[in-house]
């Protein structure tokens, strides 16, 4: 079986009628630029097909999310575009690469979900490329725990009250808050 043969299996095991209606939604979706023609509008179904196999859905959820990666993906290119017009005002280019770039982390979002449903489980795990560290002789002998501080001293008398701005006097609050010299906190007379 040559490599091109097995590539392409699990998308031949998909219905070609939903591979159709996805590829049919997805040129909607596309923008038709202004002068198309018969043989653009042809490249623009080919490239989009290709892209959507090229993403290699085996079941039918695998292809609406590789259909919503590809569409995404002319959208991107379609905003980028846009912001490219040399009569095009500043904050609406700006508002366009905004957008193209929104929707590139969406269309990676995407391809990611995508790849988590593709990948088997026993791959889905991460290898390290670095074997598992080994502990060292010296933390081995070191104890495994730090000894405790000595017990705080008993105290005798009771911590002094605090007593809160609503409960002082005028007099305490000049005192304790009040600015030496300030004449508008100097002390009334009684």
């Amino acid at each position: 079986m040559s490599a091109a043969t097995s590539s392409s299996a699990p998308v031949e095991a998909l219905d070609p009628a939903l591979l159709e209606h996805l590829l049919d939604s997805i040129l909607e979706a596309i923008p038709a630029g202004a002068n198309d023609t018969d043989q653009t509008r042809e490249i623009r179904r080919k490239s989009a097909r290709l892209a959507l196999l090229a993403l290699r859905p085996t079941d039918a959820f695998q292809a609406m999310l590789a259909a919503q990666a590809v569409t995404a993906h002319y959208a991107i290119m379609d905003a980028f575009r846009r912001a490219a017009q040399p009569d095009l005002a500043p904050a609406m280019a700006a508002r366009q690469r905004t957008n193209a770039a929104t929707l590139a982390r969406m269309m990676h979002a995407t391809l990611r979900t995508l790849r988590q449903h593709q990948t088997p489980a026993a791959e889905a795990q991460p290898s390290s490329p670095c074997p598992p560290a080994q502990p060292r002789a010296s933390k081995a002998a070191a104890p495994a725990t730090r000894p405790l501080p000595p017990p705080l001293p008993e105290r005798t008398e009771p911590l002094p009250r605090i007593r809160l701005w609503d409960e002082m006097t005028m007099e305490e609050r000049r005192d304790r808050f009040g600015y030496k010299g300030d004449p508008a906190m100097a002390k009334s007379p009684k």
